[in-house]
């Protein structure tokens, strides 16, 4: 429920301060990630004069303790909101709009299992103007987006099982399966190898996918494949940046190389760049030779009062084509981590003594 690591971890500092005996001189937090334990705060508390300590290291995960909190499962998140979804670009009419309500559930299960759904139902969109139809020699695999955006406005956003997890230190897991995105469902698997207060970490999926109808029902259309990636990803210390590089097959089936640059500021926000390259060439691509856009991240906890993860993510192209194509689920392992990584946690470390 927090924006930033840190300040969860001031919380819980400031509760023991009040709650754990005074005889003991030495508290240690070790942090859970849906069941991925990724890092540990070793806290010395105040001597005499007036002097604590914190450092961060690697997680140390409980044996044998003598109380543990018994979670009720299955527990369900109901949750319900409004959303704007943007089609910009188009040299007919470079900006249409449509608003959504968005009803979403999180049932929560034992072993770290979560199942996911999310209904979006239309309120106002201007998407049956759009005329401009596919031209694209490659299967289309992102460029028919205009008809899902005009017979899909109501219907199933996503709808899928998952569960993470570590298979042993600095090496994490993601499996899924489901309705993933409002154009694909499928099944597939995430790893990736951070060792604590490394800036690199090297990661790789593989995701079988099958299209889904143009009206977000259940149904499916003819097209499927298989996709997966090779990803290396540096957090550099060079203004803060991550590089990452992820190698591998794409959605109409070609290979190539995503390049992404993204900086993170100390608020949350987040604003990047990328481009794809792969074996289609510029004249099978079409118009704007190859993919490229930018990035940006908005967490919600910049406009509320309150502690919050949520977010609003987006990737902004100037033209949707089909070469280049990833799938559009969630985040990576390492986004989801991201704020747990040494380089953030010392970078926010002040924040610990308010």
């Amino acid at each position: 429920g927090y924006q930033i690591e840190t300040d969860a971890v001031q919380r819980l500092l400031r509760l023991a301060e009040f709650y754990v005996p005074k005889e003991y001189g030495e508290i240690v937090l070790t942090a859970s990630e849906s069941g991925a334990y990724t890092h540990a705060t070793h806290y010395r508390r105040r001597d005499a004069n007036g002097f604590a300590e914190a450092r961060f290291g690697d997680p140390i995960a409980p044996v044998d303790p003598p109380f543990e909190t018994a979670y009720q499962y299955p527990n369900l998140i109901l949750s319900a909101n409004l959303g704007v979804r943007p089609y910009i670009f188009d040299p007919d009419d470079p900006l249409r709009l449509g608003v959504f309500a968005r009803f979403s559930a999180d049932l929560q299960l034992e072993d770290e299992w979560l199942l996911r759904g999310s209904w979006i139902q239309n309120i106002y969109n201007d998407f049956d103007g759009i005329t401009r139809e596919s031209n694209s020699v490659l299967p289309r695999v992102r460029s028919d987006l205009a008809e899902y955006l005009k017979q899909g406005e109501t219907g199933i956003d996503y709808l899928f099982a998952e569960k993470r997890g570590t298979v042993r230190d600095g090496v994490f897991y993601h499996a899924f399966a489901g309705y993933l995105e409002e154009m694909y469902a499928g099944a597939g698997a995430e790893v990736l190898w951070r060792p604590f207060g490394s800036r690199f970490a090297v990661g790789a999926n593989a995701i079988a996918v099958r299209q889904r109808d143009f009206d977000r029902g259940f149904g499916f259309r003819d097209y499927d494949t298989v996709i997966g990636h090779l990803s290396a990803y540096w957090a550099s210390p060079i203004y803060e940046m991550d590089v990452i590089v992820h190698a591998g097959r794409y959605l109409a089936r070609d290979w190539g190389t995503t390049i992404e640059v993204q900086r993170t500021f100390p608020n949350g926000w987040s604003v990047g760049a990328f481009a794809t390259f792969t074996d289609v060439s510029a004249r099978e691509f079409g118009e704007g030779s190859f993919d490229k856009g930018i990035t940006l991240r908005i967490p919600v906890a910049s406009f509320l009062e309150l502690n919050t993860g949520s977010r609003f993510d987006t990737r902004i192209r100037p033209i949707q084509r089909d070469g280049g194509q990833r799938l559009g689920f969630g985040s990576t392992l390492w986004e989801m981590h991201r704020s747990t990584h040494v380089d953030d946690l010392t970078a926010t470390r002040a924040r610990l003594w308010p």
